[in-house]
């Protein structure tokens, strides 16, 4: 984005608020921000600045990555080669997912981000539209003194992220996307390489919160026992585990001489 809307922000639009150190800019477009309602109220500011440009999302991480990465292209080494490799791979394995499950959530077409959530390595990024959910993935069992939350708008001005939302497009049989109100996000992208794999051209701003009692999400609902259901009541978490889908892994990893994480496991 074009706009450094964090210095606009603070020394423009909002100059008027008693900031005091509560929101510091770190650098372009990055603000620490000490106050939950300083928060609110970035996040407010740039959902109307960008309301006639499309939604916001964020993205909670407990460090501050320089790019954003589908899980399916991270590594040190990564190269156009295998970036191609770990595509087919997993077009493999989506291809084998109606095969192995004859439920009809396994044959839509968002079968991918339902994947994304349950541990497999995919090439669709995790957001969410709920600012106390990234709020929890940034800082919980966080040892470090902050955590981050990314926020991204769908659109730049060239192009479109392609965004599904679990919590309309699968029912609650498939419990986890609803519990941690999952959206995921990819690229319309046939062929991808090192010079598309990164979303930080949808990246609108970045922000450092303290992980201090400030921040603390307290209550049943923001334990890892809700956010990541067991499986005798998420039923897609427990047809995922079934052996077969293992075995048909196994298979793909012995077919492409992938290592035991490039496709991730469900878990």
């Amino acid at each position: 984005m074009n706009i450094d809307y964090a210095e606009k922000f603070i020394n423009t639009d909002r100059k008027h608020l008693n900031f005091s150190d509560d929101v510091r800019i770190i650098e372009r477009n990055s603000l620490r921000i000490m106050n939950p309602q300083m928060l609110a109220a970035f996040i407010g500011y740039l959902k109307f600045q960008h309301r006639n440009l499309g939604r916001i999302y964020f993205r909670g991480e407990k460090k501050n990555h320089k790019n954003t990465i589908p899980s399916l292209y991270r590594g040190n080494h990564i190269t156009d080669k295998t970036i191609k490799i770990r595509t087919s791979a997993y077009e493999d394995l989506v291809d084998s997912i109606p095969e192995l499950y004859k439920a009809y959530r396994f044959k839509r077409e968002d079968i991918n981000p339902l994947l994304q959530h349950y541990g497999i390595k995919t090439n669709w990024i995790d957001l969410v539209d709920n600012l106390y959910i990234a709020i929890w993935f940034s800082l919980h069992n966080n040892l470090s003194n902050s955590g981050f939350i990314k926020i991204f708008c769908e659109k730049n001005e060239n192009d479109s992220l392609f965004i599904s939302d679990l919590r309309n497009n699968h029912s609650s049989l498939s419990l986890r996307p609803h519990c941690q109100h999952g959206i995921s996000a990819t690229k319309a992208i046939k062929d991808w390489n090192l010079e598309n794999i990164n979303f930080n051209n949808y990246l609108v701003a970045t922000v450092e919160l303290p992980n201090n009692t400030l921040f603390e999400l307290k209550g049943e609902i923001f334990t890892e026992k809700y956010m990541f259901p067991l499986k005798k009541v998420d039923n897609t978490f427990k047809l995922l585990s079934q052996k077969k889908l293992t075995t048909r892994i196994n298979e793909i990893y012995t077919k492409y001489n992938l290592t035991d994480d490039e496709l991730g496991i469900i878990s």
